[in-house]
């Protein structure tokens, strides 16, 4: 989210980043009390989440407890913030459009609300959004929730499945890791689903992906969803090269402290010591891609109109979930080029 805000910055929008109150107090553990302090045109807020986490702390029930207290808690603070911003008489432009993580619809409810267009932002691949996307029909046809535990071992994840537009020859397991439930109401089966549907109703979805990378994919998303469907990406090559030297080049969002020492003791390793050499190399080819990709939605396709008006699992440190967009007189509003 951090590095789509980057972005969009570099293009003369205002941003308003919001984080969860738990995130945002992650945060300031990590990276220090003046991680947050922003910008005149790249500020942060913070909404209160509800969060108490669990005493046995394992990471499928942070994670469940996280979402949970989101969907049930979230929407009123998030609507009472965008009131607010919108009244503000500090000289800040209007709010003009809402991107929000997919997995934090609530963002996209509350908008609808006040009539401010909002873009779905999903953080996974093309491919693993078409296949979240299908859930709905897996559940339908049968194929998820299993039957028992012994279908995890018993070959049955591999049955293929040749229905999905752009993703033929893809086997079960190859889907969301979700699909791997016995029971009808699991919590995070559910919640992908109806988050990857409610993707229909924003007025556009951004994808961490580039068309050349997985076309077959994202021309069957765009095939599929009644919006505009943009690829962006990979962002961390786009969002360092375009914000270096700039204001918000060291801004950074992780909830864990950098081990300064193990850092240097990475440099210094040989290039060819076992694994390095083997990640240098993908590594390297997937730079010049991007290298190749302009910074900007696909060509082809119109920017999304913000009105006239004016107007993973997510572990319990991860609610960098979503951001306000603001663009003033004389600034751009469209796209990038």
């Amino acid at each position: 989210m951090l590095q789509l805000a980057k972005l969009l910055h570099s293009r003369g929008f205002h941003i308003t980043f919001v984080h969860t109150e738990s995130g945002r107090r992650s945060v300031l553990r990590s990276q220090g009390p003046g991680a947050l302090d922003g910008l005149p045109d790249f500020r942060y807020e913070a909404i209160p989440d509800g969060v108490v986490l669990p005493g046995s702390r394992s990471q499928q029930q942070v994670s469940r407890s996280c979402l949970a207290s989101f969907d049930a808690t979230c929407a009123a603070p998030f609507r009472e913030m965008l009131t607010r911003l919108d009244s503000s008489r500090e000289g800040a432009p209007r709010v003009t459009c809402v991107v929000y993580n997919w997995l934090m619809s609530f963002a996209l409810d509350v908008a609808g609300e006040l009539g401010i267009p909002a873009l779905a932002f999903c953080t996974m691949s093309a491919g693993g959004f078409l296949g979240s996307y299908h859930l709905e029909e897996l559940i339908r046809k049968g194929y998820t929730p299993l039957k028992d535990e012994a279908s995890l071992t018993n070959g049955y994840l591999d049955t293929t499945i040749d229905w999905i537009p752009g993703m033929t020859g893809i086997r079960l397991r190859d889907l969301s890791s979700f699909v791997r439930t016995t029971d009808g109401d699991d919590f995070f089966l559910k919640e992908e689903t109806e988050c990857t549907k409610k993707c229909d109703r924003a007025q556009g979805l951004i994808l961490n992906t580039f068309d050349r990378l997985e076309h077959d994919v994202t021309d069957a998303i765009r095939s599929i969803l009644p919006n505009n469907v943009y690829t962006l990406g990979p962002l961390p090559a786009l969002a360092n090269r375009v914000a270096a030297g700039g204001p918000c080049a060291s801004m950074r969002f992780s909830c864990w402290k950098q081990d300064d020492g193990l850092h240097g003791v990475a440099r210094r390793a040989e290039p060819g010591l076992g694994g390095l050499r083997q990640l240098r190399e993908p590594h390297d080819a997937h730079r010049r891609a991007a290298d190749r990709v302009r910074v900007g939605p696909r060509g082809q396709r119109p920017a999304p109109s913000c009105g006239s008006s004016g107007r993973t699992w997510l572990p319990a440190t991860t609610m960098q979930g979503l951001y306000c967009l603001r663009t003033s007189s004389g600034r751009p509003r469209g796209g990038a080029s």
